[in-house]
């Protein structure tokens, strides 16, 4: 109860207790000026509003403090909310700061990969090291922008056709593969690129990383990827895994003893592709247990084609 309520439920009070104080005067002033037996009237009459204020002075403090407690308990109740509001907002920005953390330390990673591809002077060492520049750096757009530059710019064939072979893994790739089918005079690297275009078309490759602690992958009840912090899974083709019609697969996040978790999931299968991004909280449980679960199903056509759904997030409890 406030000060303005509680100044109110006084004051009403201190009028209940005057009007009671005065019928017991108005009774005793009956009581002396008539003969007293049992069927006084007035004085019975002055007893019956004594009993009537003393209730309603009950009922009024009873009533006071229920409305009291119930408001209290709205408060307490106020007060949850704006705590579990608090508590997520406060996750999302340790997401942010991890995140950015995380996307300033691997974009400089990846300038150094880059830089080691450009002064490279052995053309077999370069194409190796295009080879291995989808495991290398996990932003797949500055990956796919360097893989295109190659496959279109550079003199030599064992280079330009091994970037091709990386771009043909993934939708984004393959949109520039399409365009460079169409523009280039170069006939055999034409014919390179058409056919990585067709071998690709069905296969499925998945990536763990940014793991912590723990990170599986089960498709069609089978275990296919396991990645244990710090290590990064890489590219993994489960392509022989999946058979025709639907198959269903389940990246599941298993947090260790202590306290905070992240993850980021990946899928390239045939031209779609889906991307977690990093996901994770810091200093939070369920400990020793999994956290979260990402379920999908990947769908095989007569033809090869591969269609992928999902996902379906399921978090557990804590």
């Amino acid at each position: 109860m406030d000060d303005e309520e509680q100044a109110a439920f006084d004051g009403q009070r201190a009028v209940l207790h005057t009007l009671e104080r005065e019928i017991g005067e108005l009774g005793k002033k009956v009581s002396q000026s008539r003969p007293k037996d049992k069927w006084d009237k007035a004085a019975v009459l002055v007893s019956g509003l004594a009993s009537v204020v003393a209730a309603t002075v009950a009922g009024f403090v009873s009533c006071s403090v229920s409305a009291g407690a119930h408001k209290l308990q709205l408060a307490q109740l106020d007060l949850s909310e704006k705590q579990a509001k608090s508590a997520e907002k406060q996750r999302k920005a340790d997401i942010d700061i991890a995140q950015a953390g995380a996307d300033t330390s691997r974009r400089a990673d990846a300038n150094r990969y880059l830089d080691s591809i450009a002064s490279a002077t052995d053309a077999n060492g370069r194409a190796a090291l295009i080879g291995l520049v989808d495991v290398a750096i996990p932003d797949r757009q500055y990956f796919i922008q360097a893989a295109c530059q190659y496959a279109k710019y550079d003199s030599v064939d064992v280079v330009r056709n091994r970037a091709m072979e990386v771009l043909s893994q993934y939708s984004e790739g393959r949109t520039c593969l399409e365009s460079f089918v169409r523009t280039t005079k170069d006939e055999p690297a034409r014919t390179f690129a058409t056919t990585a275009l067709k071998a690709n078309k069905d296969v499925v490759r998945i990536r763990i990383s940014n793991i912590d602690d723990i990170g599986r992958v089960e498709l069609n009840g089978q275990h296919v990827l396991y990645t244990v912090l710090p290590n990064e899974s890489g590219w993994v083709d489960i392509t022989k895994g999946l058979r025709q019609g639907e198959n269903k697969m389940t990246f599941t996040v298993i947090n260790g003893p202590y306290g905070g978790w992240s993850f980021q999931f990946e899928i390239s299968a045939g031209l779609k592709t889906y991307d977690s991004g990093l996901q994770g909280q810091q200093n939070s449980c369920p400990c020793d247990k999994p956290v979260m679960a990402l379920d999908f199903t990947l769908t095989v056509a007569v033809d090869g084609t591969v269609a992928l759904a999902g996902p379906n997030e399921r978090k557990f409890p804590m």
